[in-house]
């Protein structure tokens, strides 16, 4: 009888960057630890104060979730393997019965499940918003969290990947945060200023239903709707481009797309880390 393969339960490289690492953590950095949390969880009871006081709209919440979550994914995932040669344990994991495919798997759940923290820790203040803002749907928040968790999934993969690529904690960093800044602040920019109706165009290509398929990522506007920001601003306020009917379907779309994009980064990794030490 062949033994299951620890890959997504009792995988032990998940168990230790979710207790073992956490608990290192804690006993060599209390005082840290201690004042980091103390300071999240007053942030958060303070934005729920307000949020139920004053009521805010959903588009600005989940721009807050979003900026949250590409400031912390890639601070907690670029130094997942490029620690490991840096504190040369690399070698050791590679001589275990463990396969690269379990490897990276594990690595990869331990940083999303702290992006399923994220995402459900913000539950209750778009509730909410909800609950005082009466124009917030259903559909709304959930194509919203559709964009920001396939996002997610795309930071988690790419700074892995980079920790793999570069095997440099701070190049990693580096690099991963620039990435963020280039593709999401300075390409729409670029774009703007040397082609003006490059956007315009972009904007006017999906006022047709009929355009809204997977064939629009081999078009040049993906570009520019690639952003998640942008997404965002067109889907989730009621005045936005794809308000209303198309408002699941085009979160569907993006979201699956990202989630592509994330798998091939995840390959790329696992076969790296296969051809490394020919792993299966």
């Amino acid at each position: 009888m062949s033994k299951t393969k620890p890959e997504y339960h009792d995988n032990p490289v998940l168990t230790y960057h979710l207790t073992g690492q956490s608990k290192g953590r804690l006993r060599s950095q209390t005082a840290v630890v201690v004042v980091a949390a103390a300071f999240v969880m007053f942030a958060y009871l303070f934005l729920m104060y307000q949020v139920a006081l004053y009521g805010m709209d959903l588009f600005g919440l989940a721009v807050f979730e979003m900026l949250i979550i590409s400031l912390i994914l890639p601070a907690a995932s670029h130094s997942l393997i490029s620690s490991e040669h840096e504190r040369a344990t690399w070698d050791s994991l590679m001589l275990t019965a463990l396969s690269a495919r379990e490897i990276f798997i594990g690595k990869w759940l331990s940083r999303a499940a702290l992006l399923g923290i994220i995402v459900f820790a913000w539950l209750p203040i778009y509730l909410m918003a909800m609950a005082k803002e009466t124009n917030i749907t259903l559909y709304q928040l959930m194509v919203a969290n559709l964009i920001i968790i396939g996002w997610g999934c795309v930071l988690i993969s790419l700074s892995i990947w980079l920790s793999s690529l570069l095997k440099n904690s701070l190049g990693a960093a580096a690099v991963s945060f620039s990435a963020q800044v280039a593709a999401l602040m300075f390409l729409p920019l670029l774009l703007g200023a040397l082609f003006p109706g490059f956007i315009r165009e972009a904007d006017r290509s999906w006022r047709d239903m009929g355009n809204m398929s997977f064939f629009w990522m081999f078009q040049p506007e993906m570009i520019y709707w690639l952003n998640p920001f942008i997404t965002l601003y067109q889907t989730v306020p009621s005045s936005g481009l794809f308000a209303g009917d198309r408002l699941l379907g085009w979160g569907i779309i993006q979201s699956t797309t990202y989630g592509l994009l994330a798998f091939f980064l995840c390959k790329l990794t696992t076969r790296a880390i296969r051809l490394g030490w020919r792993k299966r």
